[in-house]
C-alpha cells in the first residue's frame, strides 16, 4: 500500500469521552425524492411518525422588483422546500431534522454523548424520507462534528491542537484570532475531508473560542442503499482518526470513558 494512502481500520476503538467538546453533530443525506412531495400531507405524516418533535414550514424567499407608473415596488413570493422537526431537551435543542425536496439533514446539539444514540434517532428520519420521498439513489453522505473549547486566547489554543497558524511573535506581532482551513481528496478510499481549525472571540471579553471542525463527504453516488450503513461507519472512522490526531491528549482532557 502507498504510504499516502489512507486506511480504514473499522477494529480500531476510540475513547468516548465523557466531556466531549462537540457543539453539533451532522449527518446529510442527498437525495432528491422521486415522488411529488404535498405540503399538508407530508406534515400530518411527520406529526404522525415524529409526536415528540415540533414541525415549522422551511421555505425559501426571493425578492421581486417591479416597475411601475409610480416608481419602482418591490414584493416577494416563497417556495416551500420541507419541513423542519425539532426535539427540545428541558428549553434547548436536542435534535434538528430538515426534511426537504434536496435530502435529509439531522443534527444533534449538545450535549453530544455517544454515536449509538445519534445515528439511532438519525435512522428514524433517513428511513421515513425513504418510505415518504422514495429517492433513486442517494447523491451523497456526509457527516460534521464540530467542536467548542474556551480559551484565554490563540496562544492557549495550542494546549488543545497543533495551531495550523502561528501568530507573528518574532517581530511583535500576536493575535486574539485565526482560521485555518484545509481540504482533501483521501488516496485509496472515495472520500473527502474538510478540516477547519480557528480561534475567535468568545461572548465574554478575556474569553475566547477554540473550533475544531471535521467535515467528511462522499466523492460517489451510493445507488445501492444497503451500502449507506457501512459508509457511515466509515465516515465516523474517520471523523475519530482525524479528531484523536488533531487534539492532543484528548482523552485526559475531556475524560476518556474506555477504548
Amino acid at each position: 500500500m502507498n504510504m499516502s494512502e489512507f486506511y480504514i481500520d473499522l477494529k480500531k476503538s476510540f475513547p468516548t469521552l465523557e466531556r466531549a467538546p462537540i457543539v453539533e453533530a451532522v449527518i446529510q443525506w442527498k437525495a432528491v425524492p422521486s415522488v411529488e412531495l404535498q405540503e399538508e400531507a407530508l406534515r400530518n405524516q411527520l406529526a404522525t411518525a415524529f409526536q415528540e418533535y415540533g414541525i415549522e414550514r422551511q421555505r425559501d424567499i426571493h425578492a421581486i422588483f417591479k416597475e411601475s407608473p409610480s416608481g419602482s415596488e418591490m414584493g416577494h413570493s416563497w417556495i416551500w422546500q420541507g419541513f423542519r422537526l425539532t426535539k427540545l431537551s428541558g428549553d434547548k435543542p436536542e435534535f434538528v431534522a430538515q426534511f426537504t425536496r434536496k435530502g435529509l439533514v439531522f443534527s444533534q446539539l449538545a450535549p453530544y454523548r455517544n454515536w449509538e444514540g445519534f445515528i439511532g434517532e438519525a435512522n428514524r428520519f433517513w428511513s421515513e424520507f425513504r418510505d415518504v420521498c422514495r429517492p433513486t439513489q442517494i447523491d451523497g453522505i456526509s457527516t460534521r462534528f464540530i467542536s467548542q473549547v474556551l480559551v484565554s486566547n490563540a496562544d492557549e489554543a495550542g494546549e488543545y491542537i497543533e495551531v495550523a497558524a502561528q501568530p507573528l511573535k518574532q517581530i511583535g506581532i500576536s493575535t486574539s484570532n485565526f482560521f485555518h482551513q484545509d481540504k482533501a481528496e483521501l488516496r485509496g478510499v472515495p472520500y473527502n475531508v474538510t478540516l477547519v481549525r480557528a480561534v475567535q472571540a468568545g461572548k465574554d471579553a478575556d474569553r475566547s473560542l477554540l473550533i475544531v471542525d471535521i467535515d467528511v463527504s462522499t466523492r460517489e453516488p451510493l445507488v445501492e442503499f444497503d451500502a449507506a450503513e457501512q459508509t457511515l461507519r466509515e465516515l465516523r472512522f474517520i471523523k475519530n482518526e482525524i479528531f484523536f490526531t488533531v487534539m492532543k491528549m484528548a482523552r485526559e482532557k475531556f475524560g476518556g470513558l474506555s477504548t
